[in-house]
């Protein structure tokens, strides 16, 4: 798994985590329990700078509200 971080399909998190990129919806049982939540596991529960799109493929995050 990615991470240790289980976000649920649907959550505020996974909206933004899917503004990063397309990722799988998997069923997980999450909390040993028997009953499956839907999601992925991330390396943090929200994406942080290192996740967002880079310009031009460089190494720089894309700057909300950037000039230029």
């Amino acid at each position: 798994m990615a991470g240790n971080c289980f976000v649920e399909v649907g959550s505020d998190e996974w909206e933004a985590w899917s503004k990063v990129r397309h990722w799988p919806q998997n069923d997980f049982d999450v909390d040993g329990n028997g009953r499956h939540k839907r999601g992925w596991y991330f390396p943090t529960p929200w994406p942080s700078s290192e996740f967002k799109p880079k310009l031009n493929g460089g190494s720089v995050p894309v700057q909300s509200g950037a000039v230029g």
